[in-house]
């Protein structure tokens, strides 16, 4: 799956059902190991494509708690075709947890062997990612409290990445590019 997410081929049919009916044997990988796949797909450019869609079942071995919907797929997919945060993989990971509980995501990431910044990053943006940006300077200016720059701006790209989903002339897009122009 890495491989075609990251080289951009089509996963050949034999091969694709012998992915799907041996996927139990990720029990005896390392969770270090499943880490580091999973970043490597999240960072490629096929990571919001049909590999989500076509090996959901796969990805559920390792992330049983997160279900990898078309919004997500999509929004995803977005981070690829913006020339922002490309090589973020912490966005990435809070759009591969949008719409989850924090928790869900703490406790995924947690058992993935990811970093304490990492979790701690992520699970802040989940906590917020689905709250609308404040369209005014005081209430941008409470927000900003609660987060630093780098982190402000990941939750900016995140809100513009599912805003797309809407289309680029829709009042959802429009409201975060007003945000960030406040930001």
């Amino acid at each position: 799956i890495r491989f075609a997410a990251q080289l951009g081929f089509e996963i050949e049919e034999e091969t694709s059902n012998a992915i799907h009916n041996c996927k139990h044997l990720l029990d005896n990988i390392s969770n270090e190991r499943i880490q580091s796949e999973l970043c490597k797909i999240l960072m490629s450019e096929q990571c919001g494509s049909i590999l989500f869609a076509l090996y959901n079942d796969v990805f559920e071995m390792f992330l049983p708690d997160v279900k990898i919907g078309f919004d997500k797929r999509f929004a995803m997919s977005n981070v690829v075709s913006s020339n922002e945060n490309n090589d973020d993989i912490i966005s990435r990971l809070t759009l591969l947890f949008d719409g989850d509980n924090p928790d869900i995501a703490y406790k995924s990431l947690k058992e993935l062997k990811f970093s304490n910044e990492i979790v701690t990053c992520v699970t802040q943006l989940v906590s917020h990612c689905n709250n609308p940006l404040p369209l005014n300077k005081y209430e941008m200016k409470l927000l900003m409290s609660k987060f630093s720059t780098e982190q402000m701006n990941r939750l900016i790209f995140i809100n513009k990445c599912k805003a797309k989903r809407f289309g680029e002339e829709s009042s959802e897009f429009a409201d975060v590019l007003k945000a960030k122009c406040i930001f």
